[in-house]
């Protein structure tokens, strides 16, 4: 009986694999449609561009350094997940 209901449950999570594909491609197809077709990966960039600047600036030499807000964050994250 385990061994059918373990059958049962790969065949559900099969199903919905299959399902999480045909939704990508519809989208992939609806981004293709607009003249969009990056994946969403010039969305992240850009997010991650907007995050960036308020983290980090240019420094000397082309190095970069923490603005205060970046070190704000870093003391926060080190005091949540620091060792």
């Amino acid at each position: 009986m385990a061994d059918m209901r373990l059958l049962d449950v790969e065949r559900r999570l099969e199903r919905v694999e299959r399902l999480l594909r045909a939704a990508a491609d519809e989208a992939r197809s609806a981004r293709m449609d607009l003249g969009n077709d990056n994946g969403g990966n010039e969305r992240w960039a850009k997010m991650m561009f907007e995050v960036l600047q308020q983290l980090v600036e240019p420094g000397p030499n082309l190095t970069t350094r923490l603005t205060s807000e970046g070190r704000k964050r870093l003391r926060q994250l080190e005091g949540r997940y620091g060792q």
